[in-house]
């Protein structure tokens, strides 16, 4: 069933069809976690730290990542090792000139309803340098500041050396999701430059800094949401450091306490994991104590709650495996609530478009018949619930129609 919206718009008649989609409703957000060796995606008990596997990605190296996007309401996940750990594929010669560039790093989402996962990107096609990633198949490099260009098929045959730039990240250390910009704020496993990234693969650098990043999200504390970042190794107390994206400052640090319940006290360790429970707004953290009695390999994790006014911390409970990142996921269940058009708008000959419910990402196509003919797509890619369409007017009439995921 479609609706149709019919405007007279200086004198030219332009029909507006938005597709009736599912409205979303959110079921009890689900503390999920990620693990390295094995990796592996946990449920998190809040109440006690226990785990339930729910889904094992595409195998990976050590350390890695885990995001929440709730525009989609899909999982991603970062995971890779640095370039100079591999040698150039044509080449077979390290390369120290790239700087630590994230030769085999790929980039994936997980729809856990449908406990599917599809490649974002893969720095490298098949057959991947190193055996433990899993190849996407996908053309290499995906993103658009790795230069030149036209070295995205999959036979490698040009030894050209890929130029990089500032905009390239390297081995996600965390991923927190900026609902304003809807793009995830990524800082690297061995510090440096944050990132924004968005659900598509491309980086931005930005002017906020972290030495040594973990666990990241942005948390909203006394009415303001900034990004917070935790430092891996921490000493006597841990630190989580506040950071606003918008003014591209460093607000402070606030220090943790040991958890009084603990039985690891020498020093409070680093901040694996951070995140916010969307509805209870408690914050949780995986604190990885050093040293520390824990699985086979000694790396314990706790699961502790936050008191972002002291800095002390209560002990949940020790997770039975080794988390490296969590988030608080909230699937969109499906109703019978019909999408509508709000408004719709002309300025010269731009098209502005408002909209309410349905299911992101959206789509603005076009056709010259109503009765007939192909849409082709205008606007791609919309996370919001309005677009404008440039240049949309032309001709006698028009007829454009909104769909989404």
């Amino acid at each position: 069933m479609k609706k149709y919206l019919l405007r007279n718009v200086a004198g030219l008649w332009i029909i507006f069809t938005l597709l009736l989609l599912p409205g979303v409703i959110h079921a009890a957000p689900r503390l999920i976690g990620i693990s390295g060796y094995p990796l592996n995606l946990y449920e998190i008990n809040p109440t006690n730290g226990s785990t339930t596997k729910v889904f094992t990605p595409s195998s990976g190296t050590d350390t890695p990542a885990l995001g929440f996007c709730p525009t989609n309401g899909l999982l991603y996940f970062f995971v890779g090792g640095v370039a100079w750990q591999n040698p150039d594929p044509v080449t077979g010669l390290n390369d120290p000139t790239k700087n630590g560039y994230q030769d085999n790093h790929y980039m994936g989402r997980i729809d856990l309803v449908s406990s599917n996962e599809v490649g974002v990107f893969n720095a490298n096609p098949c057959p991947n340098p190193d055996p433990k990633l899993k190849c996407y198949g996908l053309p290499a490099p995906i993103p658009s500041w790795v230069l030149p260009q036209y070295r995205r098929d999959s036979t490698m045959t040009d030894p050209t050396n890929r130029a990089t730039g500032v905009n390239v990240y390297s081995y996600v250390a965390g991923a927190g999701w900026s609902q304003s910009e809807k793009l995830f704020y990524v800082p690297q496993v061995y510090g440096g430059p944050i990132f924004k990234l968005t659900t598509t693969g491309d980086s931005t650098v930005t002017t906020l800094t972290h030495s040594d990043p973990r666990g990241t999200a942005f948390l909203t504390v006394n009415g303001v949401t900034n990004l917070w970042v935790g430092n891996k190794k921490g000493g006597a107390q841990g630190t989580i450091t506040e950071m606003d994206t918008v003014a591209g400052t460093v607000v402070g640090d606030l220090l943790l306490n040991v958890p009084p319940t603990s039985t690891n006290t020498d020093n409070f360790g680093g901040v694996m994991g951070l995140a916010q429970n969307p509805d209870t707004r408690v914050i949780y953290a995986v604190r990885a104590p050093s040293p520390g009695t824990g699985d086979a390999a000694g790396r314990v994790r706790e699961l502790i709650t936050i008191d972002m006014a002291t800095g002390n911390t209560t002990l949940v409970g020790v997770t039975p495996v080794e988390i490296n990142s969590i988030v608080f996921y909230t699937p969109p269940l499906n109703a019978a609530v019909p999408a509508q058009i709000k408004s719709v708008a002309r300025s010269g000959n731009d098209i502005a478009l408002v909209w309410t419910s349905g299911v992101p990402p959206f789509n603005i196509e076009s056709r010259a018949s109503l009765s007939g003919g192909l849409w082709s797509t205008v606007v791609s890619n919309i996370l919001t619930f309005s677009a404008t369409v440039t240049n949309g007017i032309s001709g006698s009439a028009g007829f454009f129609r909104v769909s989404g995921h």
